[in-house]
């Protein structure tokens, strides 16, 4: 067998791999009527995102934010627990926060834009953990 030959083989049995983990898991991502479901209430929050001037890393924080909320959807749309997708989302949320705190308002050029928090203290914060406000400066 040549180098091609492998890499062919190597390549079918990963396609095969995923075919069998979309029959395992098909139906966590759609209703049998519409596979593409997940995908169209994803692209609903994109657009959205869009339209709102989201771009960068919060465009993709958006993004992936839809498309835990529309596989969440289809879970409990048949009355499944959330679980993990649950936390998954607060995951999302809090590190979409830590960015907007830690990078975009820390790198703002305007006045008034910094956030003064001390790591524990952002710690606190982004888990809600924090009694007051942070100190906008």
């Amino acid at each position: 067998m040549n180098k091609t030959e492998a890499q062919k083989r190597v390549m079918q049995a990963l396609f095969e791999d995923a075919k069998e983990i979309l029959q395992q898991r098909g139906e966590d991502y759609a209703d049998d009527d519409n596979l593409y479901q997940t995908f169209e209430l994803a692209g609903t929050v994109a657009d959205f995102a869009v339209a709102r001037g989201l771009e960068g890393v919060e465009l993709v924080a958006a993004v992936m934010l839809g498309v835990k909320l529309a596989r969440n959807i289809v879970q409990a749309g048949k009355g499944r627990m959330l679980g993990d997708g649950a936390l998954d989302m607060m995951n999302y949320v809090a590190l979409w926060e830590t960015y907007i705190l830690t990078v975009k308002l820390a790198n703002r050029p305007e006045p008034g834009q910094f956030i003064h928090l001390e790591p524990d203290e952002m710690w606190d914060y982004v888990s809600g953990g924090m009694r007051k406000a942070p100190d906008y400066a």
